[in-house]
């Protein structure tokens, strides 16, 4: 929830679905800062003016669990349109999921849409990748 009189019309609804980290190009381009080119995360000053982003998006997300369930592994899922593919924990297979016909994602795809779990599964490896390649405490 915003406000913000003059800018944004009281009522106003988005079934804009975004991420957390979104907020970081929001503010600077709301600050007049420029937005970083290897930045994945999106301005949703665009949302919050009553347009839409364009292109297509990926979202990402990644959990990392305690104890003998997860091993400190972490489990991933990814989201492009109305296609997800996600791994509920690090010792089991993709699963994938039409999220505009199962919104409650019971029957998994990947066994009978293999060329769309593969797409994914690339895409979701790419953004782990991408992930292990950021330094997480000064020295790494």
């Amino acid at each position: 929830m915003v406000r913000w009189p003059a800018q944004i019309k009281p009522g106003l609804r988005s079934d804009y679905a975004g991420l957390i980290f979104d907020l970081f190009p929001t503010f600077l381009e709301l600050a007049g800062a420029k937005l970083p080119a290897e930045l994945d995360a999106v301005s949703l000053v665009p949302v919050l003016r009553g347009g839409t982003l364009t292109g297509p998006r990926d979202l990402y997300f990644v959990r990392r669990e305690g104890g003998a369930a997860y091993g400190g592994k972490s489990y991933e899922a990814l989201i492009r349109g109305d296609w997800k593919v996600l791994q509920n924990d690090p010792y089991h297979p993709l699963e994938l999921y039409n999220l505009k016909d199962d919104p409650q994602e019971k029957t998994d795809l990947a066994p009978t849409n293999r060329k769309r779990a593969n797409e994914l599964a690339d895409a979701l490896r790419a953004h782990i990748q991408r992930g292990g390649t950021t330094p997480w405490a000064p020295g790494d």
